[in-house]
């Protein structure tokens, strides 16, 4: 199997502010191939928000800063140039693998791996902050294991699915613990 780089594309809802912050996690706790892009994309015309103060608040301390990171308007060209396409929840996923159905074996969830979805959090509540970090966190390290699959191997399309789509094996390690987070 040919392997192409690693092109992560993460895509959140209008006025989110998570995509910046899950490509900087991406980018600061998993040890990716130096040819790796990771971009983030808002679902509509306009670019993602930019990061919420409070989550800036949080991940500065430990050398995170997700405004490095620049978001998009939605772009067609960036979703099929993508190798793997993480969206915020099963509702962006179910609507994209419907407008774009020959993209469908590279759309997931970020949170792939859990029951649970990534929701914009709440700015007041420092605890529902640290719990979205925690996740994302949580959910980059099964991508970490995801993307280091042997070459035939393959990726689960949900939680209990079986049903599995070929993808090329890369050299990813990475994933922080949640306690890093919680000072």
């Amino acid at each position: 199997m040919i392997k192409r780089p690693l092109d992560i594309l993460i895509i959140t809802g209008e006025g989110h502010s998570l995509g910046n912050v899950i490509a900087a996690l991406f980018q600061h706790t998993a040890r990716l191939p130096p040819d790796t892009r990771i971009r983030s994309m808002s679902l509509t015309s306009r670019p993602p928000a930019p990061t919420r103060p409070q989550l800036r608040d949080i991940l500065h301390p430990v050398g995170i800063e997700p405004d490095q990171t620049t978001g998009m308007a939605f772009s067609r060209s960036a979703l099929i140039s993508a190798t793997h396409v993480l969206v915020q929840d099963n509702r962006q996923k179910q609507h994209l693998m419907q407008q774009f159905p020959d993209c469908r074996h590279k759309i997931f969830r970020v949170a792939q791996w859990s029951s649970r979805e990534l929701f914009e959090p709440d700015p007041d509540d420092r605890e529902n902050l640290l719990d979205v970090i925690t996740r994302i966190s949580e959910s980059i390290g099964g991508w970490c294991a995801a993307l280091n699959r042997a070459g035939a191997r393959s990726l689960p399309q949900t939680v209990s699915d079986t049903s599995m789509a070929p993808v090329p094996s890369y050299r990813v390690t990475g994933g922080n613990t949640p306690s890093l987070y919680r000072a």
